[in-house]
């Protein structure tokens, strides 16, 4: 790959009851997962529901198995964006038992059956994002519920771990050329017209490598998935660089400037809380000559249902 003068001179987530499986209303329009993250109130008010439905099932109240004929009841709260809340209540009999599976392969959880509280409660945090199935099993009675966990990826040092025998020594620091796509951490960054470079000792922190990626550049997913990006660690690169993110429509979700000074001048690069969501594509644009210095990033890859 050709490195042109310029670049020499770089100073870079209600389940109903019975024997028969049943799917829930997709954690419930009045409470569910596509709900804001649980506030006191919004838990009270959630909680209340459960009562309703429980009432409205013969559930409530401290109950035995032989009050009942066996049932089960499961509804999920979105806690947090990536910590879930199963609500649940049981009166099948001890010897037949129940379990929760949270639907990420970690250890299903036992309940105590039948009953004795008004609900049983257990949360559980996520470490990934994606869709997962909440499942509680007793016996043949099968009750589900489904959350959407999001979990950013935060400071990834996105770059760090690239090494090169090739670097090139710069007035402020070293350079070396990279393929496009250049692939790290589940994202491809295709080069604009001059190509793509790993830089150091620009203008990022003590030990961080980043990514000059040149004006006309773009990157996305490798899989294709949408994704959100939380923060942006950057600066520009001879030029006034512009990173703006566009959604599966083309349409602009938002766009964000990073001045010059950044690597030139050896200032730190800037730190940005976007918050965008559901990009399709990001593509950079400079007032002239350069590169945006990707220095890092905060972001979350959307993943299809586990």
């Amino acid at each position: 790959m050709k490195i042109t003068a310029p670049l020499l001179l770089l100073p870079l987530l209600l389940a109903a009851c019975g024997t028969q499986s049943a799917t829930p209303a997709p954690q419930s329009s009045l409470f569910g997962n596509g709900a804001r993250a649980a506030g006191p109130s919004y838990i009270e008010a959630f909680e209340a529901g459960v009562q309703r439905d429980l009432t409205a099932l013969g559930l409530s109240g401290s109950l035995s198995a032989q009050a009942t004929a066996p049932k089960s009841y499961l509804n999920v709260l979105k806690v947090s964006d990536a910590t879930a809340r199963a609500y649940m209540k049981t009166t099948y009999p001890a010897a037949t038992g129940c379990v929760l599976d949270w639907g990420d392969g970690t250890a299903a959880s036992t309940i105590t059956t039948p009953s004795v509280v008004a609900t049983d409660k257990a949360d559980h945090t996520y470490t990934q994002s994606g869709t997962y199935t909440i499942k509680l099993t007793c016996g043949t009675d099968v009750k589900t519920s489904t959350f959407t966990a999001i979990v950013p990826l935060k400071d990834l040092n996105l770059f760090d771990d690239f090494v090169s025998n090739g670097w090139l020594a710069q007035t402020r620091g070293e350079v070396v050329g990279v393929g496009s796509p250049f692939i790290s951490n589940g994202l491809a960054f295709y080069q604009g017209s001059n190509g793509n470079f790993i830089v150091r000792g620009m203008g990022q922190p003590t030990g961080h490598q980043a990514l000059a990626l040149h004006c006309n550049g773009s990157f996305q997913t490798t899989s294709g998935e949408l994704f959100d990006i939380e923060t942006m660690t950057a600066g520009g690169l001879f030029s006034t660089s512009t990173v703006t993110a566009y959604d599966k429509d083309n349409s602009v979700i938002g766009s964000t400037r990073f001045a010059n000074e950044g690597f030139v001048s050896g200032e730190p690069v800037e730190t940005r809380t976007l918050n965008w969501k559901n990009i399709k594509t990001v593509k950079t644009t400079c007032e002239s000559f350069g590169y945006l210095g990707l220095d890092d990033m905060s972001f979350t890859i959307q993943t299809s249902p586990k």
